[in-house]
């Protein structure tokens, strides 16, 4: 595993709990009538397209020469077994315990991605568009910037006014078509990674992705003043942001250490992803009194961040954990690290 995705994991997952909290919080003590704060949040909402890209750019790195046969059939194991489960677990939650609209009508509309496991279906979806262009020999480059073209042309349909997609009735958000974009620059980005790492090592590399980050900002913050402060990951002026952003995460995860808090946590991402939500909803309100913003999201955003990995963890103990919640089987506890460290201290001492 090269370490700089484990980094940009970490973060993206991190990010959304963090945004998460500030929508928790403002479903309980209302919309928080503050610029930078709102603005702040609309950055936050690159996370879930940052986890897309980075989906992407693992599988074209690793499988840029051949394709397995079992590619498809693992994706399902791993990532769609664990979205029917956590659709299912919400549909319980939101339609049993709560009481509202009932289990199966909340069920089916889980499936069809509306709930916070929904970043799943698209990223199966450009799992098997992956599979298909390798499978049948059509990762030209010509096709790709021909996907992104499409996906361009979906984004800009949902930025204005076309809330599903065309001739099927699903949220477009949920549909590969949107996402295609970052698809082909994730493909682009993964196929030819051993040299765009090279480039990242240069002087200058630094100062032209700080470069391109500040201007994607600014066009945010001039679509943001002039009305538009929709909080959601499918805005299209957020395509430069996202980028950029996904390649100075991965400049940084390559010039910081490969830290064990930062494998940790990776391994854990994709549950924090799915759990983090069904948490928030129980804890919130116990958060909401605290007093000021600050307090109540950083005390939503850690507890609830504390809670994922601890359920996490425990789940993963179970036979056939890999359903529910994904394959992270060999993660060192917190514990056995100290305890791998105390015995390396004491072997060193005899050694002298």
């Amino acid at each position: 595993m090269i370490k700089e995705w484990d980094f940009v994991r970490v973060v993206a997952s991190l990010s959304i709990v963090l945004l998460h909290s500030t929508t928790r919080i403002a479903k309980i003590n209302q919309h928080v009538e503050n610029d930078i704060y709102q603005f702040i949040r609309v950055l936050l909402t690159a996370s879930t397209a940052v986890f897309i890209l980075l989906s992407i750019i693992i599988i074209a790195y690793i499988y840029k020469d051949r394709i397995p046969d079992d590619f498809i059939r693992k994706r399902f194991k791993y990532i769609f077994f664990p979205f029917l489960f956590f659709a299912i677990v919400y549909a319980y939650y939101n339609g049993v315990i709560t009481g509202s609209d009932g289990f199966y009508q909340k069920l089916l509309n889980n499936l069809k991605g509306n709930y916070v496991g929904w970043f799943i279906l698209p990223i199966l979806q450009l799992y098997i568009v992956f599979w298909l262009l390798k499978k049948f020999k059509l990762d030209k480059n010509t096709i790709i910037i021909g996907l992104m073209g499409i996906g361009l042309f979906y984004l800009w349909a949902l930025n204005n006014g076309q809330s599903s997609g065309f001739f099927i009735n699903l949220k477009l958000q949920v549909l590969f078509p949107l996402w295609l974009i970052y698809f082909g620059i994730a493909y682009f980005i993964g196929s030819y990674y051993n040299s765009f790492s090279q480039l990242l090592k240069t002087k200058k590399s630094i100062f032209i992705i700080f470069g391109l980050l500040l201007l994607s900002l600014i066009l945010i913050k001039y679509n943001f003043d002039n009305g538009n402060r929709s909080v959601n990951s499918r805005r299209l002026d957020l395509v430069p942001y996202v980028t950029m952003l996904t390649i100075l995460l991965l400049y940084a995860g390559k010039k910081i250490p490969h830290l064990f808090i930062i494998r940790y946590l990776s391994k854990y991402a994709f549950g924090i992803y799915l759990i983090h939500w069904l948490i928030q909803q129980i804890i919130a309100p116990y958060f909401a009194d605290l007093n000021g913003s600050f307090l109540q999201v950083f005390g939503l955003f850690f507890t609830s961040l504390i809670f994922s990995i601890f359920i996490i963890r425990l789940i993963s103990l179970i036979p056939f954990s890999e359903f529910m919640i994904g394959n992270i089987k060999n993660i060192p506890s917190i514990s056995n690290l100290i305890i791998d460290k105390l015995d390396l201290l004491f072997k060193e001492k005899k050694l002298r």
